[in-house]
């Protein structure tokens, strides 16, 4: 008997509950979802795996708990006829376009998006649904219209920028029409894959201007690098002239800091163009700030309009402070989305020079992450996998097999077989240093993958052996030098592992 009453106290609680908490717990997901996007991008070191891991259970979560309280929301009941729970719809297409600068958790999702748009056409026409059966004839109705219409925005955002990060996308976007004059410099460029520089006299000027200050200078070194290297994402080649190599790839001029500190700026651009909204956002940079604003001011209409009419009648319950939240809740978001972008280096790089009162304003605001963009030092840490734990760890483990079943492509074993180890100046400059000593061979052979990967490293390993272990090379049993490239590297990995 009291079992059954707690089952039915547990069924009524619940039933009025439900729909509170899960709203409440997608808001909640919102904001891990911006933090770990941003610990994703920037962290290095041992909780690697972990953050790895939440980022992704809290991307699918985030999704699926959305699309479960819109499924909750269709089933319909009597509680729906309070207007305020339904206006909880909306916020749900927030949820779903997801945070500025996490749209995308791997590859896989960019080239998903087509799959994306439909489940947004099927989402929006549910929450339409929902709205349209449920309304009630209280001011309600026309305050949530503005909220739809952001919610809108939203989740169109993140499909185009799904889109735009496909492979697809990413190789027509690398084709161009050239717009200049002379006839022989434009069908050279119409030939050439899109780099955003072809060395035009235009492009040099964003480089070269000598009105700009060294740290942005330096920025817009970085970006051009950045816009030379994109098609080799999409497993394309590209063209550019020796002296522009010279200048802005080879780093001829520049120290082991200042170089490693170069490719990490530019990794971020990548990371930036494949997981996150910022590339869509600044190629149409009026349109992006257009419906940011509208966002925006959509989300901040509706908290004064809510207040006032709470205010008014002055009744408040459990819905009412659930309502505050998730309108406070998303303003918020959209503060820190208006932040990040903000202090994003692609809109540093277009108001890096100031012009009128208000970038001059911005550009006093950023000079000094200017500063310390420029001071710093690159990656300071990188992972070292053990190959021989991971192949003798994993055949005497129990769990292996029980571990290949939902872990396919052994991300788990190989975050647990890597260790973080410190990469300090001396190490930059050994690196550093050897790429120099060793271009002048790679520029004579044409840059031949061949040369590389077998004959250089070959020279290298044969060097070491000589060096510290005093071997005859007269034997052609040491020599490495027809040995490939892929032995060659599981050579490497042995000896330093063993010594």
């Amino acid at each position: 008997m009291l079992k059954r009453i707690f089952g039915e106290i547990l069924k009524s609680l619940w039933s009025e509950w439900e729909l509170r908490l899960m709203v409440l717990v997608s808001l909640v997901l919102q904001f891990l979802l911006v933090y770990f996007g941003k610990k994703r991008k920037k962290y290095t070191g041992s909780w690697v795996p972990a953050i790895t891991i939440s980022a992704w259970l809290i991307y699918l979560s985030a999704d699926w708990m959305a699309t479960l309280v819109l499924s909750t929301l269709l089933r319909g009941s009597t509680e729906l006829e309070n207007g305020l729970i339904l206006f909880w719809t909306p916020f749900l297409l927030w949820h779903l376009g997801s945070p500025y600068n996490i749209t995308a958790f791997s590859l896989e999702d960019n080239e998903l998006w087509l799959r994306h748009f439909l489940g947004m056409v099927f989402q929006i026409g549910e929450a339409i649904y929902i709205y349209v059966r449920f309304r009630s004839n209280t001011a309600l109705n026309a305050m949530a219209i503005p909220l739809f219409i952001g919610g809108v925005i939203k989740y169109a955002e993140r499909i185009w920028a799904l889109r735009c990060a496909s492979k697809k996308q990413l190789i027509n976007y690398f084709y161009t029409r050239s717009t200049s004059k002379n006839p022989d410099e434009s069908n050279a460029v119409d030939n050439m894959i899109r780099t955003g520089i072809f060395d035009l006299p235009e492009k040099r000027d964003f480089v070269g201007d000598p009105s700009i200050a060294q740290e942005v200078k330096f920025l817009r070194e970085v970006h051009s690098s950045f816009d030379i290297f994109k098609p080799l994402f999409a497993d394309l080649p590209f063209q550019i002239s020796q002296d522009f190599h010279e200048k802005m790839v080879y780093l001829k001029s520049s120290s082991a800091d200042e170089a490693f500190n170069f490719v990490s700026i530019e990794l971020e651009f990548v990371y930036d163009l494949l997981y996150t909204k910022n590339p869509i956002q600044h190629r149409r940079h009026r349109l992006s700030l257009i419906l940011q604003s509208i966002c925006f001011l959509s989300l901040v209409s509706v908290l004064i309009a809510f207040s006032i009419l709470l205010h008014k009648i002055e009744h408040y319950t459990v819905d009412t402070a659930v309502t505050y939240l998730l309108l406070s809740g998303a303003v918020y978001l959209e503060f820190c989305s208006f932040f990040m972008h903000f202090q994003s280096k692609w809109t540093i790089l277009r108001y890096a020079i100031p012009g009128n009162k208000l970038q001059k304003l911005y550009h006093r605001h950023v000079d000094y992450k200017l500063r310390s963009i420029m001071s710093k030092k690159g990656i300071k840490k990188m992972p070292q996998h053990d190959l021989i734990d991971y192949f003798v760890k994993a055949k005497a483990s129990r769990l292996t097999p029980v571990i290949k079943l939902i872990d396919t492509a052994n991300l788990l074993q190989r975050f647990w077989n890597s260790s973080w180890k410190p990469v300090d100046t001396d190490l930059k400059e050994f690196i550093f240093r050897r790429l120099k000593e060793k271009r002048p061979e790679y520029k004579n052979e044409g840059f031949k993958l061949g040369y590389v990967d077998n004959k250089l490293l070959a020279e290298m390993i044969d060097k070491v052996i000589r060096e510290k272990s005093g071997l005859n090379f007269e034997d052609e049993y040491w020599k490495m030098e027809s040995t490939d490239f892929t032995r060659l590297i599981f050579v490497w990995h042995i000896a330093t592992a063993l010594v």
